[in-house]
């Protein structure tokens, strides 16, 4: 708007100049001012109309371009942490689901240790019934002692 404004005030002056010289600066008055002058300050009118237009155009629209842009932006960086929370959640959820795998795999692998050695103890004691109900000697050490 600045840049518009300095290449309007600009026109100006280089429009008065040709038409006076320096002279346009020496008059104070409008009474003074030659109708040459009065005439090209009317034709400049429409230059004036014209160029606060295309500024207050140029400007407004850069504005809304901006705001759309940074709107954009912000929409797409909230976008992003959403995508990247999701992912987090997820991998907190992995990492939660291995640990309780770990923690119900263990149980699973103790309770199945108990079993087998349960079942090793059964046996055990089943052959040692045998041998007594046979009267042999029975020599063989428990499970536990192996």
């Amino acid at each position: 708007m600045l840049l518009l404004t300095a290449l309007l005030v600009v026109s100006a002056i280089a429009v008065l100049y040709d038409h006076n010289g320096w002279d346009f600066l020496r008059s104070t008055g409008l009474g003074e001012a030659p109708g040459a002058m009065v005439r090209m300050g009317s034709s400049f009118a429409p230059l004036v109309v014209v160029s606060v237009t295309v500024m207050i155009l140029v400007v407004e629209g850069g504005t809304m371009v901006a705001d759309t842009f940074r709107r954009q932006l912000q929409e797409r960086a909230r976008e992003q942490g959403r995508a990247e929370g999701r992912e987090q959640g997820r991998e907190e959820g992995r990492e939660q689901g291995r640990e309780e795998g770990r923690v119900q795999g263990r149980e699973e692998g103790q309770e199945q240790g108990r079993d087998e050695e349960r079942t090793r103890w059964k046996e055990w004691l089943d052959r040692q019934r045998a041998a007594k109900l046979e009267n042999r000697p029975f020599d063989e050490p428990p499970p536990g002692g192996e």
